[in-house]
This record gives C-alpha cells, structure tokens and sequence, in this order.
C-alpha cells in the first residue's frame, strides 16, 4: 500500500505535465533483467485499469494477478486498482511511459492521440464475428502490433483483453431502428476519429465527453446517448439515464494491458518469461469468458428499464452502407496492408 500511495502521489502532482501529450516520447532503454541477487528482491506492482466490479475487465486482471504471483513464487506481488480509481486509459499510458504506473490497460480506441496502429480496428465492421476479432487480435497480427505499438510509445505489450461484444448503440430519446432515426442526436464519442466519422455518416452529432463525465452528461442532455459495448454501459451505471439499446454491431474494440519498461527492464529473465506466460493465459481466459457475460448484462440494462431492437436483414444493410465511404476516408490514415490482412484473415 506503501507504493500504492505515493504512486496516486506522484500522479498527482505530475498529471498538469503529462495529460494531453499528444505522442508520447520512448521511455528510455534500460539492460534488460539479469539474474543477480539485487533483481531477486520482492517486486510490488501496481496495476490500472477502468473496468468495473463483476466485469470481464476486472475478472481477467484478478486473474493475471493470480497467474503472475503464482508463477514467480510471490516475488512479484500486483495491487490492482480498477473502475479508474488510479488512472484513465490515456492516463495509464502516459503513467506507463514515465515509470509511475507498473502495468496499464487502455481501449485500443483510446490510444488513438498516442497511435494511429490501433485504427484499424475502429473501422466499421471489419471484424466478421467477435470469435473472428478475437482470432486477429489474439493472433500473429495481434502479436506484431503489440511489439510495433509498444517500440512506438516505449511500453511492453501484454495482451488483449475483449469486454465481450461489439458495441451497442443507446440513447434516452426514442427507439432507432435504421440510421435515419438517429439524425440530430448528440451521441458520445471518443477521441477516435474514425467513430466520430461512424456517427456523423449515420446522421447522428458525435459530442466528445470524458468518460468520467458521461453519465452526468446523459442525465443533464448534454449528450443524448452512447456507442460503447455493453460492459461499459453497464459498469459505469451509464444504463440508468437510457433506454433504448439498438444491436447495429460495427465496432469490436479491445483494451490493451501494457508494462513500463522502467518496471520491466527491471525484471530478471525468469520473471519475465513468467509473466508473458500469464498475460497468455490471461488472454485466453478472457476470450473464453467475456462474450459468456454478455447475456447477463443486457439482462441487467433491461432490469431498469431498457428495450433492445434487433435490425432486420434490410436495416442491417443501411446500418453497413457506411462501410466503404468511411474505410475510404481514413485510407491514408489506417495501414492499408494491415487492412487487407485482416479482411483475408477472416475469409
């Protein structure tokens, strides 16, 4: 708790000088771990991330923290601090970068000011299933941009972690049943270009909110609704202030579990392979467990009141009338090679 506390310190005092980079500098290199007597000393870590209680997010850290202390005989011990408590996806990067934060976790669509690596997969409906997407981000592809995005933004990459689902489109004002339907609507957005491309061909006003700033924002009708997946919803109570849930897919983001270097170039080569072994089997648990929630929680949306449309076959094709012109828009901004092969991954 020690560390803990002059971490959440040391953030403080040094967020008015980290917030907002757009890029983010490479944390400088450091000899990689050895297997000295000083590198066998007990490590304590800290680990943040936004998922909420219950959440597949929250599951899978508890379940690498598990796996890591199991698998280096308690020489690395992890405090977790979730539902944003600590930091917020950009946050955690920046944390991560400059040795404040030992491991973070940031929705790919959120590390869009940091990499332009990760837009691909903000693209709509490039992902065919979400056992496709989690083939391409669990892969060989997946692999390469973890060690592409983590030379970019000097991090280690981890692994994937998937809240389940594509997103879902909600709002407090009326059914949506085609795109036509959403026109005029303020509908949240992230930083993400390419989603706020999505909403604008779609007839909808995407407004950029902080995320801690939603639910306020839904409740005061500064936005009217929200394009995230169902986890989130949820998780941040976001489906109290809506009511209307529309299935029109689009959109499979992952959030992506990063180590600083400065922590792990501390680490020896023992305790490194240790804990790459356990971001894999943390992956592949939450890839068997996160699309199984998903049920459950629109369970819990419809509890409070929330109604589900599930487009016909017609609607889905005016949903996904959108795909070309907005690939088309960003065509010099998202790796045109990366994007092909994902399209063949799948076929």
């Amino acid at each position: 708790m020690k560390k803990a506390f002059a971490i959440v310190l040391m953030v403080m005092l040094i967020g008015s000088l980290v917030v907002g980079c757009g890029g983010g500098s490479k944390a400088p290199e450091a000899p990689q771990g050895s297997n000295g007597d000083a590198a066998q000393q007990p490590i304590e870590m800290v680990l943040a991330h936004t998922g909420g209680p219950g959440s597949a997010v929250e599951l899978t850290y508890d379940k690498f923290k598990e796996l890591v202390e199991e698998k280096t005989n308690g020489q690395i011990t992890i405090e977790i601090f979730g539902a944003g408590t600590l930091a917020g996806d950009q946050t955690a990067v920046e944390g991560a970068q400059i040795g404040t934060i030992d491991i973070g976790s940031a929705g790919t669509n959120n590390m869009a000011p940091f990499t332009d690596q990760f837009l691909f997969g903000d693209l709509p409906y490039i992902m065919t299933s979400i056992e496709n997407g989690q083939k391409v981000w669990g892969g060989e592809i997946g692999k390469e941009l973890m060690e592409s995005v983590g030379q970019e933004l000097g991090i280690k990459g981890l692994f994937f972690v998937d809240v389940g689902d594509y997103r879902v489109l909600g709002n407090n004002r009326k059914p949506v049943k085609v795109p036509e339907d959403l026109r005029g609507l303020k509908i949240r957005a992230t930083a993400s270009p390419i989603e706020q491309a999505i909403l604008r061909a779609w007839g909808a006003s995407p407004t950029p909110v902080p995320w801690p700033e939603v639910y306020m924002a839904l409740e005061q009708k500064v936005v009217e609704g929200t394009y995230v997946q169902h986890m989130w919803t949820t998780s941040a109570k976001q489906h109290e202030a809506m009511h209307y849930y529309s299935e029109v897919g689009g959109v499979q983001n992952m959030h992506f579990c990063f180590m600083s270097l400065h922590t792990w170039n501390k680490l020896t080569t023992d305790q490194q392979q240790a804990v790459l072994e356990a971001a894999e089997e943390a992956q592949a648990y939450n890839f068997e467990i996160a699309p199984k929630l998903v049920d459950e929680l629109r369970v819990e949306m419809e509890r409070v009141g929330g109604e589900f449309y599930y487009p016909t076959d017609e609607e889905m094709e005016k949903w996904m009338s959108i795909k070309d012109a907005v690939w088309n828009e960003f065509a010099d901004k998202v790796d045109q090679d990366l994007v092909r092969r994902v399209v063949e991954f799948q076929k």
